[in-house]
């Protein structure tokens, strides 16, 4: 009985054609296979072997494979073979390979105590191991989508080489409609193991914001292994159908990328429900705007969100909030659904009206730009930090009532704080989250009434971000809502900046 080929393989399908007659299609051949993390790990690939019985065989035998590294075997696998003479026919052999180092393997295959057939398997290090920790964001405003591309894929293929496992492109202003190009571009010559695509009206790359003009951000990060993922939303017989969560794993970081018609809070509901441990962190993309995930794109329409998952330890989330605390915190002792009726056992309106008195100066100033109400998410803390709060505007009173409306719900029991919108509170909270935390990379996902809107400076949120981390590899953009965790668990935000920041 002969070998007549023996192969690593992903898998082996076998079909019939005209004669008869059988074809053997082998997919995924390979000598080689690139780690799927640092060393030392065990692979354990699918040798096929190829055998031939000759008319005057019995068609009984013994198939052997000896696995040596360095003149030692490692492994060594031994099964019967029956072929009908005449006949061809294969096996599968598997084994658990173990590697210390990135080095060659060689499986020595052979029919009783027939020829040997020597076939190598050579353990690589993947790219990212290579440049584990290494980030890097890069910008360009040429006017040209097609040459501000090749010019943020060039400088980050000059300063930490190709095939990162995440890389996140932001496609400013007008070129937002070459969004796809763009993403076609990157993975071809970029190659990342995973690519999220963005369109935003504004671009965050380094220390700097870029606001309604052409302009390209590409961020790219060896985080390590990422796993893309899908969420979809759809209302079917009047009720919200959501699909995608039983697929994502039990922790880690999601970050996750939608539309402005998609439903965010309710997911983030689900989510909390099915995966309490699970962050998820990332944002809206502005009204009209796509978003894709390795070459998918979605539609004006999308009801389906998009994104990556992080491995556990890869990444820390901070949320710092715009708003300043006012008054005392109070226990809501009178609510239904959107609508509160009593704080510490007065009508609410009452208590607008005399936190207004009770300020003066430069706090009273801030009351013209709305009042909002801070939802406290860990009742067991005796003092609040302003990211303690999931904060919601105050949408009205009912004067008949005494009563206010907020953009939200608020359980009776629970405990809340108004907050006014305060552009300075907003660069110190910004500060405040991100102190002890260093990385080596950071993924920004600010609210788009940031930047010039608030802070006369499209660099406030990215240049802070930069300079607390002590890194440029800043990347992301100006969202229409932003996600992110307070408390136990994540929540769908406005006026925030949420930051990925990426271990060192």
């Amino acid at each position: 009985m002969n070998i007549l080929a023996a192969v690593f393989i992903d898998s082996i399908d076998l079909r019939q054609v005209a004669g008869p007659s059988t074809r053997i299609d082998l997919t995924g051949v390979q000598f080689s296979i690139a780690a799927p993390s640092p060393v030392p790990v065990t692979i354990e690939p699918h040798l096929v072997v190829l055998v031939h019985c000759p008319d005057n065989h019995s068609g009984n035998a013994a198939l052997e494979v000896v696995y040596w590294r360095d003149g030692e075997q490692i492994a060594r696998n031994v099964q019967p073979l029956q072929v009908d003479p005449g006949k061809f026919n294969y096996r599968l052999v598997r084994a658990e390979l173990a590697f210390d180092d990135y080095s060659t393997i060689e499986a020595h295959c052979r029919v009783d105590l027939g020829p040997v057939t020597v076939v190598p398997y050579t353990l690589l290090p993947l790219p990212s191991v290579t440049m584990a920790g290494a980030y890097r964001s890069a910008l360009s405003l040429h006017p040209v989508a097609a040459a501000a591309t090749g010019e943020v894929v060039g400088d980050i293929l000059e300063a930490i080489g190709p095939g990162p496992d995440l890389a996140v492109v932001v496609a400013g202003g007008a070129h937002g409609a070459s969004l796809q190009s763009v993403v076609d571009t990157v993975r071809s010559t970029l190659g990342p193991s995973t690519l999220l695509a963005l369109e935003s009206d504004a671009v965050i790359a380094g220390a700097r914001g870029i606001e309604d003009q052409p302009s390209i951000s590409l961020w790219t990060g060896g985080c390590g292994p990422v796993t893309p993922v899908s969420v979809q939303a759809s209302v079917v017989d009047n009720e919200l159908d959501i699909r995608g969560i039983a697929q994502l794993p039990h922790d880690g970081t999601l970050l996750l990328v939608a539309g402005t018609d998609f439903p965010a809070g309710a997911v983030l509901d689900q989510v909390a429900l099915e995966r309490p441990h699970l962050v998820v962190a990332g944002g809206l993309v502005p009204a009209g705007s796509r978003f894709g995930l390795d070459g998918w794109m979605s539609p004006a329409d999308a009801s389906t969100a998009v994104g990556v998952v992080l491995a556990p330890g890869a990444a820390t989330v901070s949320v710092a909030q715009a708003h300043r605390p006012v008054g005392d915190p109070m226990v809501v002792t009178q609510a239904r659904g959107h609508v509160i009726e009593e704080l510490a056992g007065a009508p609410a309106l009452d208590r607008v009206d005399a936190l207004v008195r009770s300020l003066d100066g430069p706090l009273r100033d801030l009351v013209a730009g709305g009042l909002h109400l801070g939802l406290v998410q860990d009742e067991r803390k005796v003092d609040f930090d302003p990211d303690d709060y999931v904060v919601r505007r105050v949408l009205g009173a009912v004067r008949d009532t005494r009563a206010i409306a907020i953009a939200d719900t608020a359980k009776v029991g629970s405990v809340v704080q108004f907050q006014l919108h305060d552009p300075e509170m907003a660069g110190t909270e910004l500060r405040r989250v991100l102190g002890g935390n260093p990385g080596s990379g950071a993924l920004l996902f600010t609210c788009n009434a940031r930047g010039h809107a608030m802070f006369d400076d499209a660099d406030h949120d990215p240049s802070i971000v930069a300079d607390v981390l002590g890194t440029t590899a800043v990347g992301g953009l100006f969202c229409a809502g932003e996600i992110g965790p307070v408390g136990p668990r994540s929540w769908l935000h406005s006026s925030t900046a949420v930051v990925v920041v990426f271990a060192a």
